[in-house]
Parts: C-alpha cells; sequence; structure tokens
C-alpha cells in the first residue's frame, strides 16, 4: 500500500473515532466547582508556560486532550531540520492516546492509576520539595534560554531526572504555587485526573446562525465554490467570534469530510491550499476546544451584518468564473492565478476591510519561536495602504494579468536539494516584478506625476487605515493607529504585496518545514518588504529617497544587495504630496494622524489619569545615546499601578526597540546592532504576548519610580531597582500580579487571552 493510501485509510480510522466521541458526548455537561476550580489553576499557572506550539516537551496544558497527549522531547520549531517534522497539531493529527504515543508522546498524567507516579505530580512535588527563596534571582546557570536543551523525561526516568535536576520542578524557574491552588490540584490528582473541560449547549440562535453561515460557504455553483475557497484560505487561522455571544467561545473555519447537521470530521492538510483528498467535502465552522494564549488568538467576528456585506462584497457585480482550479504545487504557490476570476477590487477590498486581522496573522500566525522569521522586521514601523483607487493591479485589469507569472511564491513543498534553484528563480522574478511595476506606474497617466496623498488608503469607516508594528525579538506586536514617534521606517502596502506577505508567512508556511521551507520563506518576506518600503519612498519628495534608503541599509553587504537584488527598488516618479518643512517623514506621519479616528487613539492611552500620564512620560520616546537607562531595560515590561486600596488602576507597556544598521540577513544580527540609536515607547495600557518583566508601584510612587528608572547606568544600579519595584520569577507576588494583569486586560478587552511567561527574564 503506498503512503498516500496508508495516510488516507488512517484519516478514516480516526474519523470514525471522531464520530464515536461526538455521538456518545453529552450534549451540555454542567461544570462541577471542582472542575471549574481545576481548570482555573491549570490555565492560569500551567498553560502560561504551556500553550503554544514550543511548549517545553510539546507539552500543551491549555486543554484536557493535551494532557492526555502528553510531552515529546522534539521541538516543533526546528529551523535548521533537513527533512519536514510529521506534524503533531493538538486535535488535528491525532485523537487517542495510542496514536499519540505512536508519534513519540510520553505519559504525563496517567489516569489507569497503574503507575505508582505520574510526571504530573512528581513534577509539583520536586518544586516543593526543592525551592528557591522567594524573590531571589535565580542562579546564572540556571537554564531559561528558550533555545535551551529541554529534558523532558518519560514516566520511568522520572527519579534519575529528580535527583539530576533537583531545581526543575513545576512551575519551572517561578514561584511555587500557593498551597490553596496546590490543595486543589492535589484533590484531582487524587481523584484520578478527572476531565476538567466541559462542552457547552450553544443557544438555538447560534446554532442558526451557524447554519446560514455554513450554507453560504456549501453554495454548490461554481462562482461560490471559488469565493468559499478564497474566504476559507484566508480565514482558516482565525479565532471566528459571533457578535451578541459569549465573547469567551470561538469557533474555527475547517473542511470536513461531512455536511451540515452530522458530527465534523476535519480533513488534516498541513496547508489550506493543500489538496483535500476528496471531490467533496464541506466548510464547516467548530468550536475551538483549548484556552487560547494571546500569543495565537487571532479574532475575527462573524454577524448577520458581515455575512451581507459578504454577499454584496463578492456577488453584487458582474464576473463570471471559468472553473475550478485545482490544488497542484504550482497553483498553491500562486494566488493571483488560482482567484484571477474574481476582480482583484473585491480581494483587495476583502483584505482591507479587516487589515489588522491580516497583518496580525503575519505577525502572530502559527510560529511561537519567531526570530528568524522575525528579523526581516524592524523594531517599530508604522504601516499604510495604497488606495484602492490608485493601486494599478486594482484599477487596471491587465496589470495583474501581465504580472502574474512574476508573483508566484517559493514552493510550500521545497526540499532541500532544491533549495538554491528555487531561490534564484524567486530572485529573478522579484527582479522583473520590480520592473515591470515601476514601467507600469512610470507611464500610466493615473500616477504617472506621483502619488498625491489620497493616494494613503483612510477610509472613514475603518478604524484599522494606518497600524503600528512593534517586534519584541522573537515575537511581534499589532497596533491600530500610529503609535509613538516617527520611526526610522513604514511601509505602504498595495494589493500585490499584501496578498504574498498572507500566503508566504501564513496560508502557506509549515511550522513543520525543512530548513529550505524556512529559508525561502524569510527571504522571500525580504523582498516584500523592500516593495513596501520602497512604495511607502514614493511619497517623499524624490531628492530624499536614496538618502532615506541608505540610512536603512547601511553597510556594505547591505548596499551591495540594494543595487544587486533591488535595483528598481525606488520609483523615480516624483510626489504629488505637498510639504512645508525639510522633515518629510514626520510631516507625513503629523498629517496622517490627524485623519485618525478617536477610538483608535483611546485604546492607545488606555485609562491611565492625567496625572499618571504626565508622570509617565518621561518614560516615552528616549534614546540610548542620552539616557543610559534604556539599555538596561527588558524589551517588553509591565508597570502596574496600584491604588492605596490595592486597586490595580493602570497597565502600561515599556518597550525597547532596538535599533540596527539593516535587518537584511537571517543571520549576524547581533553584529548589526547599534545600541546607541535604541528608544522607547511608552503605550499606556497592556500589549504584547510575552512579558519580560513586572514592575509595581503605588500611584504616590509613580514619580520617583520614574526618576529612579532614569538613574539606571550599571549592574548595580538595576538590581536594586529591581529589588525595590520588580517581581522576580521566584518572587510569590508573581501569580497575584499576572492574575491582576488578566483581569485588567479582560475588562479593557473581552477578546484578550492570557499571556505567555516563557520570555519573563532573571533579573
Amino acid at each position: 500500500m503506498g503512503m498516500k493510501s496508508v495516510s488516507q485509510a488512517r484519516g478514516i480510522f480516526i474519523s470514525i473515532i471522531v464520530v464515536v466521541v461526538w455521538l456518545t458526548m453529552p450534549s451540555s455537561i454542567a461544570q462541577t466547582d471542582e472542575q471549574t476550580a481545576v481548570k482555573t489553576v491549570i490555565e492560569n499557572r500551567c498553560t502560561v508556560c504551556h500553550g503554544c506550539y514550543d511548549a517545553p516537551c510539546q507539552l500543551k496544558m491549555s486543554s484536557y486532550e493535551g494532557l492526555l497527549r502528553g510531552a515529546n522531547p522534539l521541538p516543533v520549531y526546528d529551523p535548521s531540520r533537513l527533512k519536514d517534522a510529521e506534524p503533531t497539531r493538538l486535535f488535528i493529527d491525532a485523537h487517542t492516546e495510542n496514536e499519540w504515543r505512536s508519534l513519540g508522546f510520553n505519559t504525563v498524567i496517567d489516569i489507569s492509576q497503574n503507575s505508582s507516579s505520574n510526571l504530573f505530580s512528581e513534577m509539583l512535588s520536586l518544586k516543593s520539595e526543592f525551592n528557591i527563596p522567594s524573590g531571589e534571582p535565580l542562579p546564572s546557570s540556571f537554564p531559561l534560554d528558550i533555545n535551551r536543551e529541554l529534558s523532558c523525561p518519560a514516566p520511568d526516568q522520572v527519579d534519575t531526572f529528580k535527583k539530576e535536576n533537583p531545581l526543575f520542578g513545576m512551575p519551572y524557574g517561578l514561584a511555587k504555587l500557593p498551597e490553596s491552588e496546590l490543595s486543589v490540584l492535589q484533590q484531582w490528582i487524587d481523584t484520578g485526573f478527572s476531565n476538567f473541560d466541559s462542552s457547552h449547549e450553544l443557544p438555538e440562535s447560534l446554532v442558526a446562525e451557524i447554519e446560514q453561515w455554513e450554507s453560504f460557504l456549501n453554495s454548490p455553483a461554481e462562482k461560490e465554490k471559488l469565493v468559499s475557497r478564497y474566504i476559507y484560505e484566508h480565514l482558516f487561522l482565525g479565532y471566528l467570534t459571533f457578535a451578541g455571544y459569549d465573547s469567551d467561545v470561538y469557533f474555527r473555519l475547517i473542511r470536513s469530510y461531512t455536511p451540515a447537521n452530522s458530527p465534523p470530521i476535519e480533513i488534516a492538510t498541513l496547508h489550506p491550499t493543500d489538496n483535500p483528498g476528496v471531490v467533496t467535502f464541506f466548510y464547516r465552522i467548530i468550536p475551538v476546544r483549548s484556552t487560547s494564549l494571546e500569543k495565537t488568538r487571532i479574532t475575527y467576528s462573524l454577524s448577520p451584518e458581515r455575512l451581507d456585506y459578504f454577499k454584496d462584497l463578492f456577488y453584487s457585480g458582474t464576473w463570471f468564473t471559468s472553473g475550478i482550479p485545482g490544488y497542484s504545487a504550482e497553483e498553491a504557490a500562486n494566488p493571483f492565478a488560482v482567484f484571477q476570476d474574481i476582480p482583484a477590487r473585491i480581494r483587495y477590498e476583502f483584505l482591507l476591510n479587516e487589515a489588522h486581522y491580516f497583518i496580525n496573522n503575519f505577525i502572530k500566525g502559527p510560529v511561537c519561536r519567531g526570530q528568524v522569521a522575525l528579523n526581516v522586521i524592524p523594531d517599530h514601523f508604522f504601516v499604510a495602504f495604497l488606495s484602492p483607487d490608485y493601486d494599478l493591479s486594482v484599477v487596471n485589469d491587465e496589470y495583474l494579468l501581465g504580472a502574474k507569472e512574476y508573483l508566484a511564491l517559493p514552493s510550500k513543498d521545497s526540499d532541500v536539494i532544491d533549495f538554491l534553484q528555487v531561490w534564484l528563480d524567486r530572485l529573478q522574478a522579484h527582479s522583473d516584478y520590480l520592473k515591470f511595476r515601476e514601467d507600469a506606474y512610470k507611464f500610466s497617466p493615473l500616477t504617472r506625476d506621483g502619488f498625491p496623498l489620497e493616494a494613503i488608503w483612510n477610509s472613514s469607516d475603518s478604524n484599522q487605515n494606518f497600524l503600528t508594528v512593534f517586534r519584541h525579538f522573537d515575537s511581534a506586536t499589532v497596533l491600530r493607529g500610529l503609535v509613538g514617534a516617527t520611526p526610522k521606517t513604514a511601509w505602504i502596502i498595495d494589493y500585490p504585496t499584501l496578498e504574498r506577505i498572507y500566503y508566504d508567512l501564513v496560508a502557506n508556511y509549515n511550522v513543520f518545514g525543512n530548513v529550505s521551507h524556512q529559508t525561502l520563506t524569510r527571504l522571500y518576506m525580504d523582498y516584500l518588504r523592500m516593495e513596501s518600503e520602497g512604495l511607502f519612498l514614493a511619497f517623499l519628495p524624490a531628492g530624499s529617497r536614496q538618502p532615506i534608503l541608505e540610512d536603512w541599509y547601511r553597510g556594505m553587504n547591505a548596499q551591495l544587495k540594494i543595487f544587486w537584488a533591488h535595483s528598481n527598488l525606488l520609483f523615480k516618479n516624483p510626489t504629488k504630496v505637498e510639504y512645508q518643512t525639510a522633515s518629510f517623514k514626520q510631516e507625513l506621519f503629523t498629517t496622517l494622524r490627524q485623519g485618525e479616528r478617536a477610538d483608535v487613539s483611546n485604546q492607545i492611552a488606555g485609562n491611565a489619569s492625567p496625572e499618571i500620564r504626565r508622570q509617565l512620560q518621561a518614560l516615552d520616546n528616549n534614546i540610548t545615546a542620552i539616557h543610559a537607562w534604556v539599555n538596561w531595560m527588558p524589551e517588553l515590561s509591565y508597570l502596574l499601578v496600584y491604588s492605596k486600596q490595592q486597586e490595580l488602576i493602570n497597565v502600561s507597556t515599556l518597550l525597547r526597540n532596538k535599533a540596527h544598521t539593516n535587518i537584511s540577513f537571517i543571520f549576524g544580527e547581533e553584529d548589526r546592532r547599534v545600541p546607541l540609536e535604541d528608544t522607547t515607547t511608552l503605550v499606556l495600557r497592556p500589549i504584547g504576548s510575552y512579558p519580560n518583566f513586572f514592575f509595581s508601584v503605588n500611584d504616590g510612587e509613580v514619580e520617583k519610580f520614574v526618576s529612579d528608572m532614569r538613574s539606571i547606568d550599571n549592574q548595580e544600579s538595576l538590581n536594586v531597582f529591581v529589588e525595590t519595584y520588580g517581581i522576580r520569577r521566584t518572587d510569590a507576588r508573581i501569580w497575584t500580579v499576572l492574575d491582576d494583569i488578566h483581569a485588567y486586560r479582560r475588562l479593557k478587552d473581552s477578546n484578550s487571552a492570557l499571556l505567555d511567561m516563557n520570555r519573563y527574564l532573571n533579573l
């Protein structure tokens, strides 16, 4: 039997298991107080380190099934592997304990009670037996780096592990859990690790709304099938919400073997662009079955109004399809060929309507350890979009027809032996496309005299016209609006670039992929970043563009790369934007800020009182060359301000934006650092997915806190500052503080999720 036949047979077997489980499951299970207590402790103490793809030992504790799956010593994210790894996605790639054991997962909780020990309870007891004094920094030899070699003992290796690593009890490298919470977990252990998850019976009105969406997505006509495929490929990663219903219940859009009104059986392909393997399949909307982290939750709202919008957007005009494209590797690599029958204006408007969501897909995505992917972007930059009315790929039907052959992405299935040829092919295609684009805009009557200000998309009914991206080394955050001082760089993205960013880094990206796939994905994103930078430069006076570009790409190698690979980066056209000063970038951003909606500014400001804002302002927009303290700060830290009654009244985020001579190369990032150009940005609300440190003060101490922080100039003064205001990893208060932050975030944003503590520093 061939490998494909084996895979299909295995898929059918899994499908039968899922149906049986689904049919025998009660329609609604009331969650007991004990279940709730256990789930609360697991979520807030365990999932915060074991919830993402790079959870240590692949132990995902975001659901009961994740605990049953257990632990696996093989890392999910390995950019150096020569062959693709077998996927191990929870709820998708296996469904029974035996299947997970066959994939290399070891038992963590033994619900059979046949074993004299359980890894879960052993790790908790180890922490109680060997605990570091509260509030003390961990020894410098304590391994905390996310790239550390992990110890993932099997049950029969636990005794040896405990003797060799007495300080590795759980929670790893953090304070011991409060006794009340340990008691909850111990009772759960003693009673046999009962299932703490529960199913929820959905309201009939919500079930009816889901049925309407599934009916819309499963229309049998060819035109509708093409539209549904486009929607699916762009929403497959989203956490779908339904307006007016419980904000804690999220859904996923999947392809299923089975139609509506029957148990959904997900077709477990690696990519949404993969061949489903069957002629007839169905789009289904199913509940998310695990607690999510901020890093993985990318929300997209569905509603009757949005359904009407989709119908109007995709079907109000007159267009026809010549047939449903296939799922070959060549077709998957070129969405402009697959969806060429859907007018480009429709596709671009679909993306612009939720621009924050689509940029968030690329910034967050499935990768939880993204330094190789994210060192393709600077630490702070603005994002805007080219108006559809000035985008030639939208207004000129001939543009994409002529450019289509240049716009194919690297194959998602690239092998190591094909790497060099694929890279050279994409490099040549990119160079050809830049020339094609340059000529098109140079001779078009619409743009030959340059772009006016209104060519930057600024819809009056959108709160995501402009976005800000902050990179925090191996993670990043997208905010609505232009946040912070004028950054060094900015992007203006057109439709061809936005679509390719999405397919390169999201739809066709494989977190289990080999080194060739990982590297080609990153290199291609380098091209897309430069396209967007070049489009931004086109809005500045022609004479200013080359000096700005040279400042972005300092160093001989970076300059050679610009000359050799991106010789057509700059638009030769003039600009129609009129400037009153010589500070062109700052003036342009100031003008754009004036058009921002008020609710965007309010999101940035949080709810800090005017007095706290005034006192904290001294931390914003500082430069290392002027203030030495900037160099001693974490990349993302939270400041919690409590009232005299110990009520949390504000959480602010202090960001350190690291500067580089250029971001043109995958390796050697530290060699291109320019610490004296590092800056800070203060955001008066909590942002980010991976906090590096917490500071806590009473509202009467804010001014002194700011003064003391600005006085830090060496390791000794940093130690004193942390001792006074910091919440160290071993500090017993860290759990209360984390709970306070989560409650504060939920109060301000019902869609906020759990933070991940895997990047918390040992200061």
